[in-house]
């Protein structure tokens, strides 16, 4: 399972609109081709979507490409209303899900 991190400000008042990034240890495969030029056929290993929520609300979600490099990460502002879990998915072509989670306080 790859490793997902968050990264909040240090401190954090009520109603202040964050910047949250987080990024995801992953090898993001890209397509590869023969000597003839052709894509060789294989399930390629690379995140498609990021799914963000915010005590158990879907805020956010996003798909991604093979496009991007290797360890990607996102960045997207949340508005800190109330305290709460932060909690970012990331899932890749294989079905598998790497999760990272934070908790908001004031």
């Amino acid at each position: 399972m790859a490793d997902v991190k968050i990264r909040l400000p240090k401190s954090i008042a009520k109603g202040q609109v964050l910047s949250v990034r987080a990024l995801v240890t992953h090898p993001m495969e890209t397509v590869e081709r023969g000597k003839d030029g052709k894509i060789i056929e294989k399930v390629y290993n690379f995140i498609h979507t990021v799914t963000v929520t915010y005590n158990g609300k879907t805020i956010m979600s996003g798909e991604m490409t093979q496009s991007l490099s290797a360890n990607p990460f996102v960045e997207f502002p949340l508005k800190a209303d109330q305290p709460g879990k932060l909690t970012v998915t990331f899932e890749d072509t294989t079905g598998e899900k790497h999760t990272g989670s934070i908790d908001v306080s004031f």
